[in-house]
């Protein structure tokens, strides 16, 4: 009269179908023309940020890598941007971080608000979860 546990197998089978949804979604939102992209790089060396498009991504997704050029020589010349990689340079830490942020990138606000927009952040090092601390 307890709760049936599910078999290996079909556990799989939802992770997996999960998965397949998730990869679908991901395509879905690289072929929309009108969908663009902020990224956004927060490590040791500043705050880096740039804005394309997902089509401009998805083409850069599917370089074959041997055709890359070595690190250092023009990787970003490889992608058509509509923002170019800039560096606003050292944020202030938590305290100040958002209106730091907004008035490093004037356009963030909008970008923000408009649902054609995806955002995408990498962080170098480790964050506490509980905190958010970098």
């Amino acid at each position: 009269m307890g709760k049936q546990r599910r078999s290996g197998s079909s556990a799989e089978a939802t992770t997996q179908l999960s998965l397949d949804a998730f990869v679908s979604a991901l395509q879905r939102q690289l072929a929309d023309k009108q969908r663009t992209v902020r990224a956004f790089d927060v490590g040791g060396t500043g705050v880096k940020t740039a804005l394309l498009s997902s089509a401009a991504l998805r083409e850069f997704l599917f370089i074959d890598s041997a055709n890359l050029p070595l690190r250092g020589e023009g990787t970003a010349s490889q992608v058509q941007w509509i923002d170019p990689p800039s560096q606003l340079g050292t944020a202030p830490g938590e305290e100040g971080f958002a209106s730091w942020l907004l008035e490093a990138v004037p356009r963030l606000r909008r970008e923000v608000d408009d649902p054609s927009v995806c955002f995408g952040v990498s962080v170098g090092g480790d964050v506490d979860h509980a905190t958010g601390v970098l």
